[in-house]
């Protein structure tokens, strides 16, 4: 996979981000099963994401999204087994 390698051909090093960066974003992905409200919260989050510069904050906006997403699934399988 072209991000998983230190050299990129093919593509200036200014365009290429590095590692902590494309770390950064890692926690906004989709998963199977999201109800549209959690995509919605997703875009959100991926939006909010883009908007920022600065990499740590956006780490932490990724940590509370994984959190709440973390805190959505307990109380889904808490339903589903009363």
């Amino acid at each position: 996979m072209w991000s998983e390698k230190e050299t990129f051909e093919g593509y200036g090093e200014e365009f290429i981000p590095g590692l902590v960066e494309r770390l950064s974003f890692a926690a906004y992905q989709s998963v199977s099963g999201m109800s549209d409200a959690e995509l919605l919260t997703l875009q959100k989050y991926k939006i909010k994401a883009m908007d920022s510069t600065d990499t740590l904050e956006r780490v932490n906006s990724g940590i509370e999204y994984v959190e709440h997403n973390i805190g959505m699934v307990a109380a889904r399988l808490a339903i589903q087994n009363i």
